[in-house]
């Protein structure tokens, strides 16, 4: 499925739901894609956190995360000019890359959009298949906590030591 606003019904789904959406300071195409993107999120009902420091450590942010789910929407502005940015250069892809490993070590599902993923559609239908997933798993392992402990991590309860893997499984 497929899901583009134009720029009339973004204007017009902001002023209705009184939502503001902070001015962006990039080129024009930027603006509108951002500005969709917190239009997804509002169609989708997500109480999105912004700018939101995942990694104990180190200083990293999300653009945007699900903290309760983990999972996490990560805006890639592509240069329309010959301009140099973080995301095109070789030192800043490769701290990127890491990044997004400690990331899935953590257990978060990443999702990167740009302009072009809004344009398109893509970035609604990954953003809504990667939560409606999350929001699935977070149930079912909620179900099965026999101690009441209701979290996005198995409970002891469900959890049992691989044999000579030292590894933790979770017993279905």
């Amino acid at each position: 499925m497929s899901y583009r606003l134009t720029l009339e019904e973004f204007n017009a789904l902001r002023d209705k739901t009184g939502e503001s959406i902070k001015k962006i300071r990039k080129s024009p195409v930027e603006s509108k894609a951002k500005a969709q993107l917190e239009l997804i999120f509002m169609a989708l009902k997500l109480d999105v956190a912004r700018e939101y420091k995942f990694h104990e450590k180190r200083k990293w942010k999300f653009d945007y995360a699900l903290e309760t789910i983990k999972v996490a929407v990560e805006y890639e502005g592509l240069p329309l000019r010959v301009e140099k940015s973080r995301h095109t250069t070789i030192q800043g892809f490769c701290g990127d890359c890491e990044k997004y490993s400690e990331a899935a070590i953590l257990g978060w599902c990443v999702i990167r959009v740009n302009a072009i993923s809004m344009e398109s559609g893509l970035a609604h239908d990954l953003i809504k298949r990667a939560v409606d997933s999350r929001r699935i798993s977070h149930i079912e392992v909620a179900e099965r906590c026999q101690d009441g402990n209701v979290s996005s991590v198995p409970c002891p309860a469900h959890t049992q030591r691989s044999a000579g893997s030292g590894l933790s499984a979770l017993r279905l």
